[in-house]
């Protein structure tokens, strides 16, 4: 859960505050959701990818049949 709110409450906060008559300051919401919503998507991707690299690497994407005992 903190992978995914802790970039939001920073991003929030940070473009929350009131920076009226600062150069560069007049951002609209949908500004906000652009820059903080795809920063927001790729890190958790990169942490999904990061925390499940492993099981990844052990398990084939395409199911294959279980290999069965032949009788002689």
């Amino acid at each position: 859960m903190t992978v995914i709110f802790l970039p939001l409450s920073f991003f929030t906060g940070y473009y929350g505050m009131n920076l009226k008559g600062l150069f560069n300051s007049n951002k609209t919401e949908a500004y906000f959701w652009k820059v903080c919503g795809s920063t927001t998507l790729a890190i958790v991707l990169v942490v999904g990818l990061f925390a499940f690299r492993l099981q990844f690497k052990e398990k084939p994407l395409v199911w294959k049949e279980p290999e069965t005992e032949k009788e002689v």
